[in-house]
């Protein structure tokens, strides 16, 4: 439900970049936060009979929610932010005002408006609110120091139970706005883990290229000229034995050509490949992102050549992938046993069912297709408590 409103104020194309996705949300869910306080308060000053700053929330309120429209209009968002800022702003420095000055229990809540904007708008945005609620704050001492006498008006009677609700409102409201930032961090944060796991997969990708590219530009070239001299042994008989010599010396010169570019691919220093080490960097930078835990565990020493395991790296790599993507999982753990067959487990305790359901995708087929290039098996299971991708050699 919040998750649709919250869509619902921000711009379509604003939603097509991640970033910019991302910013939007924090954006709105701290306005939404902020109007629900404002009515709060507007009730509480109400039962404290403090008609101004009755007067001052309401008008914060209608304020504040007509800033989601504006968001929704698609108005320059630092524009937004700063008035947002201004108005909570005006609406405590009047509650502070008529409720004792320096003494006030409204006071603590400028505090808060140099913080949120920070998180909204950025390192500028909030030093300038700083600057401006510390300068208002040192106004209030200043005048309480002359012996300038702030009005009272509120029952105070209720002034006990005024300094409880504003300090735990302060505390909520710094609590929700920190939420709705580091859920959104976190957020990008597994964006980040993600297109770390795809990397790989990219320069997978870029090799096949370069492949193709060298196939076309140096192997068929020669190809192309072997296909032109046998059709010319067919009309030259008697010219066939030089020909023929001429089209052995290209065989030959297309398997060194096909021999160099294998040696171009494997460049990456293939021999001194160890697959747990790779898997536990793997899995250490996506501890460290803070969304999953990660465990990795061997068993015995490893027995297969690192060409072998560099393939069951790729294939780890993506189950890795399909993890990060799909499976909305908070734990991943990865055996490996060298003890008797190779055996290499990828568990997870997400969704289970939601992730099998990428069998069918090109990333498993792929996966498929590796594993049986080097003559082992691959299996996904469902454990009722998340995924397990068993490989086999």
């Amino acid at each position: 439900m919040l998750k649709k409103l919250t869509l619902y104020f921000i711009p379509e194309e604003k939603q097509e970049l991640p970033e910019v996705l991302l910013k939007y949300k924090l954006v709105v869910n701290i306005i939404l936060i902020t109007f629900l306080f404002d009515l709060d308060y507007a009730f509480i000053t109400i039962t404290i009979k403090m008609s101004e700053g009755t007067v001052s929330l309401i008008i914060a309120a209608i304020l504040h929610l007509s800033l989601l429209f504006a968001v929704k209009k698609n108005i320059l968002l630092s524009f937004i932010i700063n008035f947002y800022v201004l108005v909570g702003v005006l609406a405590v420095v009047i509650s502070i005002y008529f409720s004792g000055g320096l003494s006030s229990p409204v006071l603590p809540w400028l505090a808060t408006s140099p913080v949120v904007a920070l998180l909204m708008n950025g390192r500028k945005t909030g030093l300038t609110w700083l600057f401006i609620n510390s300068s208002i704050a040192l106004y209030f001492g200043i005048s309480d120091k002359l012996g300038y006498s702030f009005p009272l008006h509120y029952d105070l009677e209720w002034k006990n139970s005024l300094a409880i609700n504003c300090l735990v409102g302060l505390i909520l409201i710094v609590f929700f706005v920190s939420y709705v930032f580091e859920t959104g961090k976190n957020t990008a944060f597994k964006k980040l883990a993600e297109n770390s796991i795809l990397l790989a997969e990219e320069k997978r990708k870029n090799a096949f290229h370069e492949i193709s590219q060298e196939i076309h530009d140096g192997v068929g070239q020669t190809l192309s000229i072997i296909k032109l001299n046998l059709h010319l042994l067919e009309k030259i008989k008697d010219e066939s034995g030089g020909k023929l010599n001429e089209t052995v010396e290209l065989v030959t010169k297309a398997i060194v050509d096909l021999r160099n570019i294998s040696n171009h691919l494997y460049s990456e220093n293939l021999h001194s490949f160890i697959l747990e080490n790779a898997l536990s960097d793997d899995l250490t930078l996506i501890k460290n992102i803070g969304t999953h835990s990660t465990v990795l565990n061997v068993t015995g020493k490893s027995n297969i050549d690192p060409k072998t395991a560099f393939s069951l790296y790729r294939i780890a790599k993506e189950g890795l992938n399909n993890i990060l993507k799909h499976a909305s999982a908070t734990s991943i753990i990865i055996t490996l046993d060298y003890s008797n067959q190779f055996t290499m487990v990828i568990q997870d305790n997400g969704v289970g069912i939601s992730y099998k359901n990428e069998i069918g995708g090109q990333g498993i087929a792929s996966m498929r297709d590796r594993i049986n290039l080097l003559g082992g098996y691959m299996s996904i299971e469902d454990s009722g408590k998340g995924t397990i991708l068993k490989l086999i050699l």
